[in-house]
């Protein structure tokens, strides 16, 4: 180790707060699309924040939930544009590959990452509707809690967490 080699490093993490912000806010917006879904939001490392199940939700769900949560944190992007790249690559087995490979991934749309100031600090996941409606539920929560810090800075370490599959 050099004497410039930092021993310490700062980190931004999501709030207790804040993950339970973004659970209400995702059942608001489940509730305009008259859906009821699971929610679970996961910090930096994957360490489960809250979960929620909204009345009616299939007993499936809410795990399903915690994997897109998990998946979005662990590859740094949405869960659907994951499994979009690993397509591409793979082929048609790709995801397949990927959630057989590594446990507790799910590449089903509604995993989105919680990204503030071009830092990734956590993530949310739905589940309970088609893919497209968890990741607009996701997002809005996003949207509601973090606002216009959600988007990476050009060139954040964020933009550069999630590269695409070669």
């Amino acid at each position: 180790m050099t004497d410039e080699t930092p021993l310490v490093r700062s980190v931004a993490r999501l709030t207790g707060a804040a993950a339970l912000a973004l659970v209400h806010s995702a059942e608001r917006a489940a509730m305009e699309q008259c859906l009821q879904v699971a929610v679970a939001i996961v910090g930096d490392a994957g360490q489960e924040l809250a979960t929620y199940c909204m009345d009616g939700t299939g007993p499936q769900a809410l795990g399903v939930a915690r994997k897109k949560a998990y998946s979005a944190i662990a590859y740094r992007m949405p869960t659907d544009e994951f499994h979009e790249q690993t397509h591409e690559r793979f082929g048609a087995d790709g995801a397949a590959m990927i959630t057989a490979a590594v446990e507790g991934t799910m590449l089903l749309g509604g995993g989105e990452p919680v990204v503030v100031d071009g830092y990734v600090v956590g993530a949310v996941g739905v589940s309970g509707g088609r893919g497209e409606q968890d990741r607009a539920i996701a997002g809005a929560a996003i949207s509601e809690v973090v606002g216009s810090s959600s988007a990476p800075a050009e060139g954040s370490s964020a933009e550069r967490a999630a590269p695409r599959l070669q």
